[in-house]
């Protein structure tokens, strides 16, 4: 990463993303490197060169994208990457709790989106971890105030 660009485009959004991911893999000094290069996460030989992860990435295809990783516990690498908004990848944790609703298997996140937020997400996560509320219930039944919201 010493010598100046040749490809005309170190000031892209792309570069930038390329930079960073290049960083958080490879550079102790990173404030993300613990989360990445610590734990094994690296960048495919190929994608060391900028021109090589543009061809095989494209154009970051907005500010809201960044690069995601499809495996989350994989490496940078083609077959193992795309361009992803924020709510896709938070939808692609390996911590997020899978739920069945109107018919389909999503986050509870993704389930709570999707009924229209009747109910804090708070209020939610307790029907579901503290009393063990069906996940259609703790969604769709309206919170109510007092000492008996829970019934």
């Amino acid at each position: 990463m010493g010598r100046p660009p040749i490809h005309g485009m170190h000031k892209t959004p792309t570069y930038s993303s390329w930079k960073s991911m290049l960083a958080r893999c490879l550079y102790p000094s990173h404030e993300n490197y613990q989360y990445y290069g610590e734990k094994g996460i690296v960048v495919c030989q190929r994608w060391r060169n900028f021109a090589n992860f543009y061809a095989d990435m494209g154009d970051r295809p907005s500010i809201d994208h960044s690069i995601d990783r499809i495996e989350t516990s994989g490496n940078y690498e083609p077959g193992n990457c795309k361009w992803s908004t924020k709510i896709e990848q938070q939808n692609n944790r390996p911590d997020n709790h899978l739920v069945e609703y109107r018919g389909s298997t999503m986050t509870m996140t993704e389930a709570w989106r999707l009924s229209g937020k009747i109910v804090a997400k708070s209020t939610l996560k307790t029907r579901l971890y503290k009393f063990g509320w069906p996940i259609k219930e703790a969604l769709e039944t309206p919170a109510v105030m007092g000492r008996n919201q829970w019934k």
